[in-house]
This record gives structure tokens, sequence and C-alpha cells, in this order.
């Protein structure tokens, strides 16, 4: 009929093979799926809006009777992740800071991140809370985090790293000390 897993906002295509002797074909939904095509047909596209685990029939009808036949569906929630921190850095520190990163979903995680909107780098993480080294003055986004069910989707908050130079002074003055 059609794979039996998907992540929110998936479409899946179903389709069965109906013999001669069907009159007319009558798809049942779940309550997480709506039929986006083909109601009545023997193919149709489903739009998954909801996790859970339900199962999607099929209904063919004749003048003897009706027959059913179904499949488990199991929709996945989108992963989230939110990343987060105001640093400081010296200007002169070659050291790593960490902004802090909160993930959901299914391990193990791909997260995509973006340093001042250009640069991307990727990093896979199978624990959460999390953290994101970094090393560069600017801003960093998550632009996508996939999860270990394959489901996608983009994050949310933003990190900044600031550098500070580290304060100058210039003593100035007469230059005498009077003893005494």
């Amino acid at each position: 009929m059609g794979n039996d897993i998907y992540c929110v906002d998936d479409t899946g295509s179903f389709s069965i093979t109906a013999g001669s002797d069907v009159d007319s074909i009558f798809w049942l939904v779940p309550a997480n799926g709506s039929i986006t095509a083909g109601q009545g047909t023997s193919n149709v596209d489903i739009l998954w809006n909801s996790s859970g685990t339900n199962q999607l029939c099929v209904e063919f009808y004749n003048q003897c009777g009706t027959n059913q036949s179904c499949l488990d569906i199991t929709v996945n929630e989108n992963p989230t992740a939110d990343i987060s921190g105001d640093l400081l850095q010296c200007v002169e520190s070659l050291d790593s800071l960490n902004l802090d990163l909160v993930l959901s979903g299914q391990s193990p995680w791909t997260v995509t991140v973006s340093h001042d909107g250009v640069n991307e780098f990727t990093i896979t993480y199978n624990n959460s809370p999390a953290v994101i080294p970094v090393l560069d003055s600017g801003t960093y986004t998550i632009v996508q985090v996939t999860d270990g069910n394959g489901c996608t989707s983009a994050g949310t908050g933003t990190g900044t790293l600031s550098n500070c130079a580290i304060p100058t002074a210039t003593l100035s003055g007469n230059g005498s000390i009077c003893e005494g």
C-alpha cells in the first residue's frame, strides 16, 4: 500500500490493486491525516498533520459486499533545536566557549549551525541538552535539525559571542616624586 512511517507535515502516497470485481473504493483516514488527492480511486495522497500511531484503511465495494485492507501508520513529531547564550570573550583569548542547545525528537540529531548567516557547519549529538562550541564572534542560529527518525525542521533561538578588548590605560604626570 505504501510506507508506514512518516514525519508531521509529510505527504504519503498509497495505492492498492483492485480486482475487476470492485465497483468502488473508499479510503478511511485517521484523524491525524487528511486526503489531498485521490479519494475514491486506487491511489491516494495523504498529508500527515500530527503525530500518532493509527491505521489507514481502504474499503472495496461491489454488489456482494465489502472488504477492507489496513496498514498501521506511525507519524513522528518533527524534532526541535533551540540555541541560546550571550557570551563575551577577550579578543586575545583562543579559548572555545559553549552556546547552549536543547534538542527534542529521537537521537541522534544532526544539527546544521549558521555563523552570521553564511558560514555553516554540522555537528551530530547523541544527548540533549548539549553545547555548541564557538570561537569566532558573531551570531549563531540553527539552520536545520534532523533526528534519528529522519524527521527534519528548522531550529529556533540565537546565540551570540562578542569580543571585548583588554582595557588599556596611560599613566601621566610630572614625573617627580618628593621624599618626605
